[in-house]
């Protein structure tokens, strides 16, 4: 093991430590208030977020490219604080891990390889990690609620004008990979829900959604048992009034956040977010919740590989700005009372998808080719 790697292993040990003394997991119980449940649950906050995400873009990881040793050693990560916050393997073979192997056109389930000796970055292999949070009512905890983000990034390449030569992605998808990992002790830690629901953070969004593809066209849950999909990309960023960069023009503000497919595909759910939204003081901004939008953004994402299978899906979503692939996309310049705040509506919203008693419907008309190349 090189040094370097040494180091970031060391590190990943000390903050595991470190962040499971903030909160002790409460015991589940099933009838509380929505007070009583604040007050027992790991709250998401900002001392939470920052402390995962300075590992999780940090230059130890190299950018987290699918696939990468850096990836390896987040999903070692991701893998270590599930088991500590008691979450239940989802992935395989009683792991936290779906693994799969990745080439230039799709990737290809473990399983159906006939050499499977060499599972590791240089030959292509990499991982979803997946975890599930079992609901409490007996009738409909096999169903579930899907949460999901996608944890790597594009690694190392051209310097910028400072020498940095690591896209560290702190935004894209770093931001997304510590909500869902604060969501799910904040759930864990708390009230469960009725319906259960399932964590996975997808590998290779970047250059193809070809982890999310490998999950939703090869779920370890039976698939027409997942109700609805929650997808966080890039949800760590706000434009100040004063920014006058053209590249940031479409950036929303700290109290604004895009959500994309409820108008697409269910009015169950457009209805959920609108309501949660006002209730959590964010203001939607329905720009790309548009099929035939300019820039696409519905097909852009990981939710849309669930999408393919008629799942009703929302994408949270703060925008692109100037430092989108860039060494700059760094921790110093996330907004971590957004991304706190938007993490609490999407518990919001799971919580009640869970929690109701009908499944979203799919809009009636709802046609994913339309618009699509």
């Amino acid at each position: 093991m090189r040094a370097s790697q040494t180091a970031a292993v060391l590190r990943c040990l000390i903050l595991a430590t470190l962040i499971g003394c903030v909160g002790a997991s409460a015991s589940p119980s099933r009838q509380r208030s929505a007070d009583q449940q604040a007050q027992s649950s790991v709250a998401i906050s900002e001392s939470l977020l920052r402390a995962h995400l300075e590992f999780i873009a940090s230059d130890d990881l190299e950018g987290r490219r699918t696939p990468s040793r850096g990836l390896d050693l987040a999903a070692r990560y991701l893998a270590s604080q599930l088991q500590r916050i008691g979450l239940e393997p989802a992935g395989g073979d009683g792991s936290y891990f779906q693994r799969f192997r990745v080439d230039d056109r799709a990737p290809r389930d473990r399983d159906s390889e006939r050499d499977a000796k060499a599972q590791t970055p240089e030959n292509g292999w990499t991982q979803n990690v997946v975890a599930i949070l079992r609901g409490a009512d007996a009738d409909l905890a096999t169903e579930y609620v899907a949460l999901g983000a996608h944890y790597d990034h594009v690694g190392i390449g051209t310097a910028d004008d400072s020498g940095d030569t690591i896209y560290n992605g702190a935004d894209d998808d770093g931001s997304g990979t510590v909500a869902l990992l604060a969501l799910a002790e904040s759930y864990a830690s708390g009230l469960r829900p009725a319906r259960s629901l399932l964590f996975v953070w997808h590998a290779g969004e970047e250059g193809g959604l070809r982890g999310s593809r490998m999950f939703a066209d090869n779920p370890t849950v039976p698939r027409e048992q997942i109700v609805a999909q929650l997808n966080i990309d890039m949800i760590g960023r706000s434009r100040a009034a004063s920014d006058t960069s053209e590249k940031n023009n479409k950036l929303t503000a700290a109290d604004e956040i895009y959500v994309i497919g409820p108008r697409i595909m269910s009015e169950d759910m457009l209805e959920i977010v609108e309501r949660l939204s006002a209730e959590h003081g964010l203001r939607v901004n329905p720009l790309y919740d548009d099929i035939d939008q300019q820039e696409r953004f519905f097909f852009r994402s990981d939710h849309v590989n669930y999408a393919r299978h008629r799942i009703p899906v929302a994408f949270f979503f703060s925008g692109a700005h100037e430092d989108y692939h860039k060494p700059s996309d760094e921790v110093d310049r996330i907004d971590f009372n957004k991304l706190r705040d938007v993490a609490e509506l999407i518990q919001s919203v799971g919580t009640e998808l869970a929690d109701r008693p009908e499944r979203p419907r799919v809009n009636r008309g709802f046609n994913l080719n339309r618009g699509h190349d």
